[in-house]
């Protein structure tokens, strides 16, 4: 139990938020990887995009 400890917390979910961001830059990969061989169906989002910035902010909340 953490309560409002912010700290506590950061250092407990620090393994789960790293394997969070390298899923998030996989799955960017893997959506650049489609849109190069013209396989993605929905072209007009940017999934790439979204999942390297949803790692860079985990990346930034763990520094």
């Amino acid at each position: 139990r953490l309560g409002h400890d912010a700290a506590a917390f950061k250092q407990q979910a620090r393994e789960l938020l790293l394997q969070d961001a390298e899923a998030c830059r996989n799955a960017a990969d893997y959506f650049e990887q489609l849109k190069a061989s013209g396989d993605d169906r929905r072209m007009d989002r940017d999934w790439a995009g979204l999942y390297r910035k949803k790692a860079e902010a985990i990346d930034a909340y763990l520094k």
